[in-house]
């Protein structure tokens, strides 16, 4: 698992490959890809770019994968595409099949963009506090619902006081 850091500087783009490739270097030692997709700005980009991918590779594959099994059932007599014309469903096919393919992300498209780096970064700190914070205040209602919040055991009478 990487490594964590409480502060997170981020290097100015100086027009210089030096500085990018440090930058690189330090979100893909820091940062894991939980973290991209919790960011709705990166996990949008990474998203659209796994379904691409996605579209780019198998497309034709599924494609005549599905004719062929409408062309096969509908020469066997089979009630199962009965109403199918013009292959018209093909598309809902493909977006089951990408639905429920487990998503491949590639993160080079998030470090290829240095904007989205540095918007990023700049939040991350932010939405960890904020993240810890709710997890505390839900450790604290939680603890507070109990019966015996705020007794102390008594070990010699096994109760709480």
């Amino acid at each position: 698992m990487p490594k964590r850091y409480n502060t997170m500087e981020f290097a100015q783009p100086d027009n210089s490959d030096e500085g990018e490739s440090d930058n690189v270097e330090f979100m893909k030692e820091n940062f894991t890809l939980e973290d991209f997709l919790a960011f709705k700005p990166t996990r949008e980009v990474l998203e659209q770019n796994r379904l691409w991918d996605f579209d780019k590779k198998c497309d034709e594959l599924l494609e005549k994968f599905y004719m062929a099994e409408v062309d096969f059932c509908k020469c066997n007599i089979s009630t199962l595409f009965i109403n199918e014309t013009d292959y018209a469903n093909r598309g809902y096919f493909n977006a089951v099949v990408a639905h429920h393919v487990k998503p491949v992300y590639n993160l080079d498209v998030i470090y290829d963009d240095l904007s989205l780096c540095k918007l990023f970064m700049e939040q991350h700190q932010d939405r960890r506090a904020e993240i810890e914070r709710e997890r505390m205040q839900k450790l604290h209602e939680t603890y507070k619902k109990t019966g015996n919040a705020g007794k102390t055991f008594d070990w010699s009478t096994k109760s709480y006081k």
